[in-house]
């Protein structure tokens, strides 16, 4: 591991308390290929089986629209059951996997800013802020793609901004996250086949859309996890 001496840290504006007089301390950074790959499986899991779980829901509002809506399933309707089986399945597994997600992805965020922090090639925000910045309602919308955006600069060995296809990634993650609202929100609002209908057209645009989103998202940080374990 590469490891940083107290002098560059008793200088870190992010030092305990900000002071310049911090006590002097020494670290090391830490290694992301692993929480990566984690971020990989979980992330990436989740949007590609995203896809079949629209395309189900698609297939259910064409040909059995009731079932969708209350779940009701004839005994003697035995496609009809393997579908909805099958929608049910996959979508639990949606599910899982994107709880699974949310501590891998903070995990490797949070490194990958501090791990900067202990090379001396700072990023304007705090390691907290590169997590939190998901969590905060319209800040969310602009500020994890400059956080990453800063990661991906400070860890290029070849010093180079971020590609074109970076500003790809966030707009298609804005965009997917919202469809993916709108279809949540609509799929809430009682049984009305109209909403119904509207919220299986929106998953059905959302899936495609979110899943080159995961993509270019794992594509950014299995680049930085290497730039970056290669100097540890």
């Amino acid at each position: 591991m590469a490891r940083v001496t107290g002098d560059v840290l008793t200088s870190d504006p992010w030092s305990v308390g900000g002071s310049q007089g911090a006590k002097a301390q020494s670290a090391s950074t830490q290694p992301l290929r692993t929480a990566a790959r984690l971020v990989a499986v979980t992330v990436g899991g989740s949007q590609l089986l995203s896809v079949p779980v629209a395309l189900g829901a698609l297939w259910l509002m064409t040909n059995a629209p009731e079932v969708l809506i209350t779940g009701d399933v004839l005994p003697q309707d035995g496609l009809v059951q393997g579908v909805f089986f099958a929608y049910g399945l996959l979508a639990m597994a949606v599910f899982a996997l994107t709880l699974a997600a949310i501590p891998c992805w903070m995990t490797w965020h949070w490194r990958a800013a501090r791990n900067l922090m202990v090379l001396n090639r700072h990023t304007d925000h705090h390691p907290r802020w590169h997590v939190a910045y998901w969590f905060v309602p319209l800040v969310n919308l602009w500020m994890p793609y400059v956080a990453l955006g800063q990661i991906y600069e400070r860890s290029n060995p070849d010093g180079a901004t971020a590609p074109s296809a970076f500003t790809l990634w966030w707009v298609l993650h804005v965009l997917g996250n919202v469809l993916n609202g709108m279809a949540f929100r609509m799929s809430m609002r009682g049984d009305a086949m109209e909403l119904a209908e509207l919220s299986t057209l929106a998953s059905v645009v959302a899936a495609p859309i979110s899943l080159g989103a995961a993509w270019l998202y794992v594509r950014w940080i299995t680049r930085i996890s290497a730039w970056q374990d290669a100097e540890g």
